[in-house]
């Protein structure tokens, strides 16, 4: 008894470090992103592609298009995005697409950095030096500092802007310059871009959880409730926990017919554990429509109506499902 009391207990202390060390480290790069580029972008370059290899949780946003809805403004944060961008001279219209990643196989927690793309995105020189930023040089590029913050911003020669931390914004030129091995080359990331960008929804997340973390769906949720309004998400939570020891995760949405359609694929460890987790969401689905309808209450109603829309699919170890959140009960703006 005293053994399980002790192993719950440091369960819990390591996710509350996890959480404290990730929200800090997303901190430093929202504090101290965006500085605009002068170049335009290359020509069929994605942002993402400049991601570094690693366990990752790459969130991917169409900003003009979620910067004009108030929904998904709210669903991913925009107002904190739009005063980082203010900081730094960087109108929001500028912005095309923004990629943000957590590197969650760093042991310091600090691998977090933002990539934009935006044609008309101008350099704010003049207002970092103004507020006492600094310069080096790293690999040729010329890097912007903001000193003891420890914020650093670079122009990426395909065009794209990156910030972050010092250290993540040196490995995504690193891949740009040296031939550094991006995210896009790892197979599962490729299978989860394929699932979600089939939906062309205007946000996604993709998550890739190294072998070594035995919780893997305690750190999925963590990755999301940072990068996302998570608590109107409540459902995703749900289907998280149920696919537990996925190798990798990923979902979009965006706006429906009253409503927000969701699409999540999980890559199980194998055939054999895709077809367990397909089971327990359907019989989740199953439960869901068995539900007494007379005086529940209104949130249970929206959660049976939620799981009653959900379709499960298995496509030998991807497991695929879909689902609508009703609008009035997320990401309320």
């Amino acid at each position: 008894m005293r053994h399980g009391r002790t192993g719950a207990a440091s369960h819990a202390v390591r996710q509350e470090r996890l959480l404290r060390a990730a929200r800090a480290a997303c901190f430093t790069a929202l504090a101290f992103a965006f500085a605009p580029a002068a170049v335009r972008a290359a020509p069929g370059r994605a942002p993402s592609g400049f991601v570094p290899a690693g366990g990752a949780a790459v969130l991917r946003l169409d900003w003009a298009v979620v910067r004009a809805d108030p929904l998904l403004r709210a669903a991913v944060k925009a107002d904190e995005l739009e005063k980082v961008f203010e900081r730094v001279g960087v109108r929001g219209g500028e912005v095309s697409e923004a990629v943000i990643f957590l590197d969650i196989a760093d042991p310091n927690r600090a691998g977090t950095a933002m990539i934009l793309k935006g044609p008309r995105l101008r350099p704010a020189l003049g207002e970092l030096r103004s507020r006492g930023w600094g310069q080096a040089v790293s690999r040729g590029y010329r890097l912007h500092t903001e000193g003891a913050g420890g914020g650093c911003v670079a122009q990426l020669r395909s065009g794209f802007v990156v910030a972050g931390t010092r250290a993540t914004v040196e490995r995504v030129i690193a891949v740009e310059s040296a031939g550094a091995r991006s995210i896009v080359a790892d197979e599962k990331f490729r299978l989860l871009s394929s699932h979600t960008s089939a939906a062309a929804d205007p946000v996604s997340l993709l998550m890739i959880v190294p072998q070594e973390y035995a919780d893997a769906g305690d750190v999925m949720v963590l990755a999301a409730s940072i990068l996302l309004d998570f608590a109107g998400l409540g459902p995703v939570g749900t289907l998280l926990d149920k696919v537990g020891l996925a190798r990798g995760v990923g979902f979009s949405f965006g706006r429906g017919r009253g409503g927000v359609p969701l699409s999540l694929v999980a890559l199980m460890r194998d055939e054999r554990a895709a077809g367990l987790v397909s089971g327990t969401l359907t019989l989740l689905k199953g439960a869901a429509s068995l539900m007494p309808a007379r005086a529940e209450r209104e949130a249970d109603r929206h959660a049976r109506q939620v799981f009653e829309s959900m379709t499960v699919t298995r496509t030998r170890a991807a497991v695929s499902v879909r689902l609508t959140l009703p609008e009035s009960e997320v990401f309320r703006p």
